[in-house]
């Protein structure tokens, strides 16, 4: 993937790339790195910078949330092996 950022064209404002890949955790994290890399080399604007941040700050909750599901249903799964084989031994 390239480092090069595509302003998208909106009214004379400098903004985020047209595309920042976010379907995993990896490229989400590889494009919030690279909208911070433009921000502090001056390629895009304070506002666009604060509102992809925030975004990209909903989105880490749901991935947070759906890792959080998945762990619980590990657990689940567990103990419901556990109890299956304690109930096999009696």
């Amino acid at each position: 993937m390239s480092d090069k950022l595509i302003p998208a064209k909106r009214r004379g404002v400098v903004s985020a790339p047209e595309r920042l890949p976010l379907d995993t955790l990896e490229h989400a994290r590889r494009s919030l790195a690279r909208v911070i890399k433009a921000y502090y080399s001056n390629k895009i604007d304070e506002s666009v910078y604060r509102g992809v941040v925030y975004g990209m700050t909903a989105l880490l909750a749901y991935f947070k949330a759906g890792i959080e599901l998945e762990e619980l249903k590990q657990v689940e799964d567990r103990l419901s092996e556990l109890e299956k084989r304690e109930g096999n031994d009696e």
